[in-house]
């Protein structure tokens, strides 16, 4: 039998109930964002330990995807601190999916709006979404920023490789030409020292 105070919570919260109850048979959303990278702070950190020789980013890139479930039953009952709760898809170990408290921002339910979708992005799993068009917009928007920042970065690391390159031939061909005004074999030398250089510093 239902808690007083869980009843008492219905009766006052019947038109925002009637909202979240007629999702019943469909599907509600959620945000997942992924590392692209997902031993990052690992790798960041094995490369911190060799006094940052290597090159690293200064985060891993990430992917915005959405999750869509089933909406296979919805409930009120009380939480483990005896608070009342509308619960969906509650498992048969007792626990739901999702627990969404009564309160005012029950008219909220499942709209997408910058708290909530922030509150996702952070990962917070009880923030779920009912449009999953407007959704899948808003996390393409992201997945188009985050193409976009590493697009620049590969511009940089190119145009980086292309001077560098550019080094290595500058450097070859002042050899082969020393070397023709001395007479000498212009056979390139190939020999490279094990020279042990902090690249990190000028």
């Amino acid at each position: 039998m239902l808690e007083s105070s869980v009843l008492n919570a219905v009766s006052n919260n019947r038109k925002n109930l009637a909202i979240i109850g007629a999702n019943l048979g469909g599907q509600f959303h959620q945000v997942d964002v992924r590392l692209n990278i997902p031993n990052f702070d690992d790798e960041k950190a094995r490369i911190a330990a060799g006094d940052n020789l290597e090159l690293f980013l200064n985060r891993s890139p990430k992917r915005f995807r959405i999750v869509s479930k089933d909406i296979i039953n919805i409930g009120t009952k009380s939480d483990i601190d005896g608070q009342p709760i509308v619960y969906i898809n509650q498992n048969e170990d007792g626990l739901p999916e999702v627990q969404i408290p009564f309160s005012n921002d029950m008219q909220e339910f499942a709209k997408i709006n910058d708290n909530a979708l922030k509150d996702a992005l952070h990962g917070d799993k009880s923030k779920i979404f009912a449009d999953p068009e407007r959704l899948v917009a808003q996390l393409n928007a992201l997945n188009n920023k985050e193409i976009k920042n590493i697009e620049h970065i590969i511009k940089m690391l190119n145009a980086s490789k292309q001077t560098i390159e550019n080094a290595i031939t500058e450097n070859s061909k002042k050899v082969i030409a020393y070397k023709r005004e001395l007479g000498l074999n212009t056979t390139e030398d190939t020999t490279v020292l094990k020279v042990n250089v902090d690249l990190t510093k000028d």
